[in-house]
């Protein structure tokens, strides 16, 4: 099952890491990966609902990660601050749960979002900060949201705005109105047009990014000039996407759009370089660290891979790495015992992101200890020892994890049963002979299949110059041995995934001897059933 879909760096309630545009989805710069290779402290700002109680707020501090941050430096959102930035009607009697902490960050970050309470926020999506908190003149900060109580949202753009001011940058007011505005016209157009979140928010920042190219190329653009360049983004979208955007919903874009030409946001230099930065596919060290440890850091963690209490984020640095993926980078954990950890991180269209950690100094690329599949939007562990591929341009996701391995198990108990045969799984820590070398480990260097000498490796590796990527290993050579009387050849069975044809491929030998050109011949099965059930397994 191929999964492709175009999305921006966003989602309701969950995070706002760097998620890629696909028109943004280009090839990675290694120059500008590696253009921070040390993270720096940063000072976290805070506001806090007013409506909070003391437990309450502890537990919001808590929830931010901010207890850090002494008392006296909090920043409290009541009802007439609401008003005064956003002029809709809040008084002291509104109640306000919402609270947001901010950590200023480096050049090419952008402006990204992590709402860590997905279920409390529920009106305003972590896009549509993101894309006003860029139109009121946020650049390079990573921005935390959460809430104890279920809340619509905008107090906590409120103390966006607050603690951009208390230190001393001034955001203008017109800039604040044209940013709720737009949150405005995301809510109307997912009302009348049925269009969703993402979808809104990715032609948002496609409008803004050219409006604002535009203006700083040209100088000027008409009122005819800014409706022709939405018509056209909106065309090219509907084609590329695969939707329908009726004439209403073009008519609001269109009005937004010429609002924001005449805005000086819309002038200033920095503007289209945070929105590209903000969704594009590079990450760099910053983007990486915030995504691992919104990610797998907290909540709970496997202590076996990081002492949490030790943990020092000024420990992580950029690990060069040739030919990397599109949408990867690796960054090493150094510890107090001088062995560290590898993180490998890709970034896929279909809207999740791949983490392999390595522990030990000599583990990467070959010794991966764990592997997780996390959505991108919500840091939600989908999966773990999953496995993702890409083809060309194109996402291709293939994850191979706890749960189809189970399936596989189950599966291969049940057929095995069926053809008195009964099958034992092995992996690269857990082999047996096969006439004198180690399943599955050594095969994986000597592999033919057909006839031919292929190139294989298993699922782990982060190399995806190999032509066979190899899921499971499963033999009856045990059971053979201990219950079967006379001689019976055993099956061997490498369950696979083509990276040419991007095919799962069941791969079988009965080779029981050395042969002339020191290969270990496999061959597709012939057994369709077998090959099926994988397939159901593999693309569900």
């Amino acid at each position: 099952m191929k999964l492709f879909k175009s999305f921006t760096a966003i989602a309701l309630g969950g995070l706002l890491v760097a998620a890629p545009m696909t028109q943004f989805f280009g090839n990675i710069s290694i120059d500008a990966i590696h253009a921070q290779s040390q993270i720096t402290e940063s000072k976290t700002l805070v506001a806090l609902g007013g409506s909070l109680n003391e437990s309450q707020a502890e537990q919001t501090l808590s929830i931010l990660g901010a207890h850090a941050v002494p008392t006296n430096e909090l920043i409290e959102i009541n009802g007439s601050l609401i008003n005064q930035y956003l002029a809709d009607g809040s008084t002291d009697a509104t109640p306000v749960y919402s609270s947001v902490a901010i950590e200023p960050r480096g050049e090419g970050y952008g402006v990204q979002v992590q709402i860590l309470t997905p279920n409390t926020i529920l009106s305003v999506a972590s896009q549509t900060y993101q894309n006003a908190a860029i139109t009121a003149g946020a650049s390079n900060v990573l921005i935390k949201i959460a809430a104890v109580e279920p809340v619509t949202g905008e107090g906590a753009l409120t103390g966006v705005y607050r603690l951009y001011e208390s230190t001393g940058q001034q955001l203008s007011q017109a800039n604040i109105e044209l940013a709720q505005k737009e949150i405005s016209l995301v809510e109307t157009i997912k009302e009348e047009a049925g269009l969703d979140d993402d979808t809104i928010n990715q032609i948002q920042a496609l409008i803004k990014q050219a409006i604002s190219t535009s203006l700083i190329a040209n100088g000027a653009l008409s009122d005819e000039d800014v409706t022709v360049l939405v018509d056209q983004i909106l065309t090219n979208y509907q084609s590329e996407n695969d939707l329908v955007i009726d004439e209403n919903a073009r008519a609001k874009f269109v009005a937004f759009a010429l609002d924001y030409a005449q805005s000086e946001v819309a002038l200033d230099d920095d503007t289209a370089q945070q929105i590209e930065d903000s969704t594009s596919s590079t990450w760099t060290l910053e983007s990486a660290v915030d995504f691992w440890e919104a990610s797998i850091l907290n909540p709970p963690f496997d202590e076996s891979y990081v002492n949490i209490e030790n943990y020092d984020r000024s420990n992580w640095s950029v690990y060069d790495v040739e030919n990397l993926r599109e949408g990867a980078i690796v960054i090493y954990l150094a510890n107090e015992n001088g062995e560290g950890s590898y993180w490998d991180l890709i970034r896929t269209e279909a809207g999740t992101v791949s983490i392999k950690s390595f522990v030990g100094d000599n583990a990467y690329p070959d010794a991966a200890t764990h592997g997780y599949l996390v959505d991108a939007y919500d840091f939600s562990m989908i999966e773990e020892n999953p496995i993702v591929y890409r083809d060309g341009t194109e996402e291709v996701e293939v994850a191979w994890g706890e749960v189809k391995a189970a399936a596989l198990s189950e599966f291969m108990d049940s057929w095995g049963e069926s053809m008195g045969q009964y099958y034992k799984a092995y992996d690269l820590y857990n082999t047996t002979s096969m006439w004198g070398i180690e399943f599955p480990t050594d095969v994986i260097d000597v592999l033919a299949v057909n006839g031919e000498a292929v190139t294989a490796e298993w699922y782990y590796s982060s190399d995806d110059s190999h032509e066979y990527r190899i899921l499971a290993a499963y033999t009856d050579q045990e059971y053979l041995r201990e219950t079967v009387e006379g001689y019976s050849l055993p099956h061997f069975y490498l369950f696979t995934y083509n990276d040419v044809t991007k095919e799962g491929v069941v791969l079988h030998s009965q080779q029981n001897q050395g042969m002339p050109d020191g290969l270990i011949h496999f061959t597709p099965t012939e057994n369709m059933e077998l090959q099926a059930g994988f397939e159901a397994i593999l693309f569900p």
